[in-house]
């Protein structure tokens, strides 16, 4: 996975990432649930050094949905976009 745009949201740029794998709305509404509970703020006010954060407590949630191999990769996948 390549680097994410500097101009994408945090929470959009792992939404849009995680639809291939939950469909565009339940990206959306589990990065946007787990940013509120995990980090306690919007998902507009996540900025790019909370993804790992954000990523680490969506985890259990991929796991469960996608297998603990996929969801595995998917984040790691992420977090080194997040870099």
């Amino acid at each position: 996975m390549a680097r994410l745009p500097v101009t994408s949201s945090t929470c959009d740029a792992v939404a849009d990432a995680l639809a291939t794998y939950l469909g565009p709305n339940t990206a959306r509404t589990a990065v946007r649930t787990f940013a509120e509970r995990t980090l306690g703020k919007r998902a507009a006010e996540v900025e790019r050094e909370d993804a790992p954060a954000l990523l680490d407590a969506l985890r259990p949630m991929l796991r469960t949905l996608l297998g603990s191999g996929p969801a595995d990769h998917a984040i790691q996948q992420l977090k080194e976009a997040f870099r």
